[in-house]
């Protein structure tokens, strides 16, 4: 994927959002069969195209100059291989240095919070103890920043870290070597014969795949094969669904016409050089005139397309190729939506929740949720991602709505991803589904907003006592549909505000055995609130325009979550009790039962989501 500038437009009569400009790429992975000798011959060569893409990464790294003829003339690459080398070098120097600009920003936020907390404590004399720990944080946040500054300056990219760090294992150095040497790349161009000239992809038969009768849907698929060569040699063949894949065969048809060229004009500047396009309409502009002008036969590459390839070996041993195009035909104009599509994602479901405000009140549609296997064949958990994915996106154009997903970031969480939370995040592809979103909004022109993740699924305990008929799941998503919206997340501020303020608030859990029990949470004062803006977030891809306020739901989620780890303390103690009892009675046939209750009082004077601060004691 690309970045796209997209850009809210209001006037009069409607309101709209259309793309300001940039470049939008998407790609087909499919495993290479049938190999042959020339492409065996063409493969083994990746070592050395590794090691010509880490020389031109050595030298940018280093600031020198990368010479494209001599590093041509040294490894015996076309020009377009070269150019693939450079542009996955220049790829990997900007990521690295934008994860170490997104982290030293997170660190420079973190050493202001250290240090507005360490003059509170220094300030009261009940929090003098804090002040060594509070001290030593700051020292080590002063050092990490020091760290991200230097690699803002001077990045370090070292290929193959991960199996170079782990030497004491078997085999590491092949597994070392595999990792610096497994892919081969070539750009491609709408001017070159069949969108790429030095790998170029032509149409192969199709195939029929009949599917198992229990299945669901089409009783038969199509199989459409491809085949990849090079100088008039086939390399090998490769086979994707041929309705999953019909953007590329129009693509491929139109590349296989045949080329035609026309007089362009070019110019030239005192050396002899060609100006580059950018370079004229600057002068165009600046009314410069070049210092000549020659007519150049330029193939015209209208309705033609360029592929880029890329060959990667798996660690497996498989090789498989990625078709990568420049996307063109971008909507135009998107009208804004009338509501939100709210997508709350776990490791093993997706689940959904439309809303609408109507008259300033939330109006709640349709609500779901949808299965993927969380383990198994890759493959077979991918087709069910876009198979989900492919549904909520139409159903979101046909109703004219925007989809909500949060926005998680899990940079600076090797701690807690650690815990038995983590575990469950590592095996959700979130990644991936958050590509195939981006992906399909896209081309379908359907609004897409990142909204913060802060307490959601705590959030939808609450919401769910005003709709009763939703799930957890389907709650949150409720929750992140009303974030989304610029006039739902002031309701939704406003309906937390009256729960933080409030003696008593209704809650809907869902507990063991049974499904939506009700929990009525007491508090004998109201809970004391700070006027310190809680709930902000670091930049994201595609942030909401305006950050949303969320401190009066970050005070909510404390509560609901003081009230949660209550109420599990006061299920680990009565279910303690009956285990001792039984113990001592020598019955150990007798099965504990917690018996859930219907209010719980919270102590308020004790920070927020401290279950040791609430009353273990349950009100009838």
């Amino acid at each position: 994927m690309g970045k796209v500038d997209i850009r809210k437009h209001a006037s009069a009569t409607t309101v709209h959002y259309a793309p300001v400009g940039g470049a939008v790429f998407t790609t087909d992975i499919a495993r290479l069969r049938a190999i042959t000798l020339h492409g065996r011959a063409l493969l083994d060569r990746a070592p050395e195209f590794c090691r010509m893409e880490r020389t031109i990464l050595a030298r940018l790294l280093a600031g020198k100059p990368v010479r494209k003829s001599a590093t041509m003339a040294k490894f015996d690459f076309p020009g377009r291989m070269f150019n693939a080398a450079k542009d996955s070098a220049k790829g990997m120097v900007d990521s690295v240095r934008a994860c170490a600009v997104l982290a030293l920003d997170g660190t420079r936020e973190a050493l202001v919070r250290a240090l507005v907390q360490y003059t509170e404590a220094e300030t009261d004399p009940a929090r003098q103890g804090e002040l060594n720990g509070r001290r030593r944080r700051i020292s080590v946040l002063v050092e990490q920043e020091a760290r991200h500054e230097q690699l803002v300056l001077h990045p370090k990219i070292f290929l193959g870290a991960k199996e170079y760090a782990h030497q004491g294992r078997r085999d590491w150095k092949n597994r070392y070597v595999a990792q610096r040497d497994n892919h081969l790349s070539a750009n491609g161009g709408a001017d070159e014969m069949r969108g790429n000239s030095t790998l170029r992809i032509t149409l192969g038969p199709t195939e029929v795949i009949k599917t198992a009768p229990k299945t669901k849907g089409p009783p038969s698929r199509l199989w459409q094969w491809f085949i990849l060569s090079n100088a008039k040699h086939p390399l090998a063949k490769f086979r994707l669904w041929a309705d999953e894949a019909a953007e590329l065969i129009r693509l491929v048809q139109a590349n296989a016409c045949k080329i035609t060229k026309a007089p362009v004009e070019v110019w030239f500047d005192a050396k002899g050089k060609k100006i580059s396009d950018n370079r004229r309409a600057k002068m165009l502009k600046a009314g410069e005139p070049p210092a000549s002008v020659r007519q150049v036969m330029r193939t015209v590459t209208k309705n033609r397309y360029g592929l880029t390839i890329d060959l990667r070996r798996q660690a497996t041993g498989h090789w498989y190729i990625h078709v990568s195009r420049k996307a063109t035909d971008l909507p135009a104009k998107t009208l804004a939506p009338v509501g939100w599509l709210g997508v709350d994602l776990n490791c093993d479901s997706i689940a959904r929740a439309a809303v609408t405000m109507r008259d300033g009140s939330p109006v709640l549609g349709s609500y779901g949720k949808d299965s993927f296997p969380a383990g198994g064949p890759a493959g077979a958990r991918r087709t069910r991602l876009f198979t989900i994915i492919n549904a909520l996106v139409a159903e979101a154009k046909a109703r004219n709505f925007g989809i909500a997903l949060e926005y998680l970031d899990f940079e600076h969480c090797k701690r807690w991803l650690k815990t038995k939370l983590g575990a469950m995040l590592h095996v959700m592809p979130y990644r991936a589904i958050r590509a195939i979103f981006e992906r399909r909004c896209l081309a379908a022109g359907v609004p897409l907003r990142y909204v913060p993740p802060k307490y959601s699924s705590l959030l939808g305990a609450l919401i769910s006592a005003k709709w009763t008929e939703l799930g957890r799941d389907q709650a949150a998503s409720a929750v992140i549909a009303l974030r989304a919206s610029e006039a739902g997340n002031p309701w939704l501020e406003t309906a937390c505000e009256q729960a933080v303020k409030a003696e008593r608030v209704s809650l809907r859990l869902n507990a063991k055995g049974k499904f939506g029990h009700t929990l009525v949470v007491a508090e004998a004062t109201p809970r004391p609130t700070s006027n310190r803006d809680d709930g902000r977030q670091l930049d994201s891809p595609m942030r909401y325009p305006v950050e949303p306020a969320l401190k009066w739901q970050v005070s909510c989620g404390r509560k609901i979550k003081g009230a949660f780890s209550t109420l599990a303390d006061l299920r680990s103690a009565s279910l303690r009790d009956q285990r001792r009892a039984a113990k001592a009675q020598k019955c150990s046939s007798v099965r504990p039962h917690f018996e859930m209750p219907t209010m719980i009082t919270l102590d308020t004077t004790q920070p927020p989501g401290c279950s040791p601060c609430s009353s273990l004691r349950k009100v009838a």
